[in-house]
């Protein structure tokens, strides 16, 4: 599977004001420093939950391969439908059609059902065959259409970062408990 990020959010879940005040900042020296902490921690919380928190625009490539583990594919116990689970979550919208790629050829998809963020084909997709997918996720175009629960983990990640001045690398326990429940599942 390869994800490419097309059209990124247009905002962060966070404003400058916001993080200032939550960091008790009252000089603008570090302006610059918090926007970027604030960049660097919406990334994590969406890595780390596989989640887009403001709408954005990707493409992944579903690669099918005989014998090899996938974790957004899932073939059915019959073997007549295919499970491609979208990386990205909440699922808004497809942009353009669905492609199947084959070397050089490329053709249109257009049987298929969606639940959920979860794309099935009721036929299975053969084997060194690639399904293209551009969509739109997120829960919305402003940083108010966030849930307040990434909200916070981001504003803990800035503050964590700032106060040890280091960018974030990876989530903490505290804040992975935080997030835990909402973390997207993988098909399995």
């Amino acid at each position: 599977m390869q994800l490419t990020l097309l059209e990124p959010p247009g905002c962060e879940p966070i404003n400058l004001q916001e993080a200032k005040l939550f960091l008790r900042v009252e000089t603008d020296a570090d302006d610059r420093l918090i926007q970027h902490l604030v960049k660097v921690g919406r990334n994590i919380v969406e890595e780390f939950t596989e989640s887009a928190l403001i709408m954005q625009t990707w493409r992944v490539d579903f690669l099918v391969q005989p014998r090899t583990y996938e974790p957004y594919l899932s073939r059915s116990t019959s073997g007549k439908q295919d499970h491609f689970l979208l990386p990205r979550l909440p699922f808004v919208s497809f942009v353009g059609p669905l492609k199947i790629l084959k070397a050089n050829k490329e053709s249109i998809l257009k049987v298929y059902q969606v639940n959920e963020g979860t794309i099935v084909l009721d036929c299975p997709l053969p084997a060194d065959h690639t399904l293209r997918v551009d969509f739109k996720c997120g829960y919305g175009e402003a940083a108010a259409d966030v849930p307040e629960v990434f909200r916070q983990a981001v504003l803990k990640l800035v503050a964590e970062s700032y106060e040890n001045r280091t960018g974030p690398s990876a989530i903490g326990k505290n804040i992975a408990d935080i997030l835990r429940p909402y973390c997207n599942r993988r098909l399995v």
